[in-house]
Formats: structure tokens, sequence, C-alpha cells
């Protein structure tokens, strides 16, 4: 696991969470993939919650002035890779966009790739000075790939700056790398495109042993409010002689009725004698986690960590010692992201501060259960 140094971490001071009041709050179950409350990353607005529109380049009005990177027809080259660059999209023109999530009319910048072997690589904005978009075409327009908020708010990249990784490249055609700004914002850029590297994770600790995620999968190992329970199901997570715990798990992405779904993860663990509770996640793809009030079918989200790929992130919870905290882990989309193989990707977190117990893994604890356990 790699942590790097400009890791960002919260301190989140909870309100009394006790389990009594856990458990007497409603249970209905929703089949819904995500808590009902909980924002998905990638909001333009803090926290708003982003659904994925179609994604479709258009070709703007004509301009009068054609400076380098201005169209498809005059792009920068990027000779090899990796290639690393600076800019500014002021003063061009919004000759194209693309819908995702949302369309726009800011001034764009294109940039050319011609790769010499099929190649997976990673296109990177962090450090840009906007809110910006960067999605890739074809020699003919069409649209290949797209992002708009990679890195969100109050990240070390940037609030709302977009990063494609993964993006798959034939040998010996043409990518157009684009540039672009959400609405009509433009700004200063900077770019960064390299052959994309797997993320391998290695982890030594408590082992989730979830079912194998595949199509038709139904949660009902440790799925919490999106399980298909009267009692929903999830993890109760206690710490060793000092309070510690690893923790190993699985994610991932998979269809069940025709709809594109995600694996989330849910856990109870217990604030231990200090009021201090430290939660570190790292992930092989880019994943959330949420420190929660565990109230189905509305949990409320109270903090929230992204990890991954291979960058861990970290969150510091303060409450009252004997008293319960939820936890959810999940990816932030539906489908799985680009360069992505199989339904499942490993995640791993830390937690320091917990109860001092052995850890146990309880694959199905229902409210009531969980409640006794506390009495």
């Amino acid at each position: 696991m790699r942590a790097i140094g400009c890791a960002r971490v919260t301190v989140l001071t909870l309100p009394v969470l006790a389990l009594a009041a856990i458990a007497a709050a409603g249970v209905l179950p929703t089949t819904d993939s995500r808590p009902p409350t909980v924002p998905e990353l990638g909001a333009t607005a803090p926290f708003a919650p982003r659904a994925s529109a179609g994604s479709t380049p258009v070709a703007a009005a004509g301009h009068l002035r054609a400076p380098d990177g201005e169209s498809i027809g005059d792009a920068r080259v990027i000779p090899a890779l990796p290639y690393a660059t600076t800019g500014t999209t002021c003063g061009f023109t919004d000759d194209y966009d693309a819908a995702c999530d949302y369309a726009s009319n800011a001034p764009d910048v294109v940039y050319a790739f011609t790769a010499p072997v099929a190649m997976r690589v990673d296109i990177d904005l962090c450090g840009s000075s906007f809110d910006t978009k960067v999605f890739v075409l074809d020699a003919g327009a069409n649209l290949l790939y797209c992002n708009e908020d990679a890195y969100g708010p109050g990240d070390p990249c940037g609030t709302y700056v977009s990063r494609l990784q993964g993006a798959l490249l034939a040998a010996g055609e043409t990518a157009y790398i684009v540039i672009d700004g959400y609405g009509g914002a433009c700004g200063e850029f900077v770019l960064d495109v390299h052959e994309y590297v797997p993320c391998v994770l290695s982890c030594a600790g408590m082992v989730e042993d979830e079912p194998a995620l595949h199509d038709g999968y139904v949660d009902r190992f440790n799925g919490g409010c999106n399980s298909p329970r009267e009692n929903p199901p999830l993890m109760l997570l206690q710490g060793d002689a000092d309070g510690a715990l690893t923790f190993c798990g699985t994610s991932g992405f998979y269809v069940t009725g025709g709809l594109d779904t995600r694996d989330t993860d849910w856990f109870a663990a217990t604030i231990g004698p200090t009021g201090v509770v430290e939660w570190r996640v790292d992930a092989e793809q880019v994943t959330v986690g949420y420190v929660l009030q565990l109230t189905c079918p509305d949990p409320g989200a109270y903090g929230i960590v992204v990890g991954g790929a291979c960058e861990e992130d970290g969150i510091t919870i303060v409450g009252e010692p004997g008293t319960s905290v939820g936890l959810w882990i999940g990816p932030p989309g539906y489908t799985a992201p680009l360069g992505m193989d199989g339904h499942e990707y490993d995640y791993s977190f830390t937690l320091t501060g917990l109860s001092p117990h052995r850890a146990v893994s309880v694959a199905d604890v229902s409210w009531g259960s969980l409640k006794s356990g506390y009495r």
C-alpha cells in the first residue's frame, strides 16, 4: 500500500450515536445501491447528487482564428509518453463538447497522440486552476472517453479537476485529447499523459470473505440498507487489544435486473476510550468511504474519505467513548472505471481508537442482535 504525502486527513466530530437509537430507527430495506442521502463523488455543487447523461460531442460555431491547439485539424502534438505541459484555455473557442455529466460552452484546447502500440494511458489535469473537463475523440470527432470531476472538493489536485485513468488507445490511431471547462469556465491547466500502471494492493488483516461478485448477484452479506432484508446485514468491527484493526475487503460492479450496480459494504464499530478514531482507506480503484448514522432507509452522512488508486486518504472521527459509528465503503459510480477488468477490486482500511476487543467477522448482523451485543 502506498500513501501519498499530501493525503487529506479530515477531523470529524460526531453527535452521540447510541446503538439503541440506531436500533429503534426504521429499517425498511432499499434495493438502491447507495444510501439515499449519501452524495456521489463528482458534484459541481458540494455534495449534490449527479446522474450521468449521454455523452455526445457537439461541434460549436466556427471561429475566426485557428491558433495551435484550436481544433483537431491543428492539434498540439504529443510526440511520446510520458508527456507533461501547462497552458491556458482562455482566449480559445468552444469547438467541442461532451456531456459528462453536463454540457458546456467553455473554450477548449486540443492535443493529439498516436499510440505506437495498443496501450492504456492516464490523462491527468491535477494542478489545474479551474473546474475542468477532459475527453478523448477519435479522428471523426466521435467520443471515446470523458471525465469531468475526478477530484472532489478540497482535493490537493484542485476542486472538480479532471482525470482519465486507463483509457485504451488503439495502435497507430490518433486520439485527440480535449481540455475543456465546466459551464463557460476557462483557466490555466496542467496536462500529464503517461502509460497507465494498474494499482495492485497488498493487505494483511481481517478478511471480508464476501461471496464473489457476478452478474445477477444480490448482496445479502453486508449490504446494509441496500440489502433485501427486514434486518439489514452489516459487519461488526472490533479492535485488537490496542483498539486497532486492519480490514481487507473487495468491492466492484455487476448487473442485476438489467441495472448497473455497485457493491456497497456496511460496517458498525464502537468508539474506544479515547473518543478518537482514525480511519484510513486505500483501494485498487477510487473508493469512497462515508461515516454514517445507520438509520434505514435514510442514513445520514457525517463525513467522507476518498482513497485509491494506491493513494491513501483518512479521516479523524471524534465521538463519545462506547458509542457506535457506522461506516460505508463503495465505488463512487455504478460502472467499472477505465482499465478495470472483471467484477471485483481490492480495498483495505485501518482503524485505530476502537473499543479494544478481538476482531470478529459477523456476516449477517441485524439491528436487534447488534443492540443486544452492546447492552
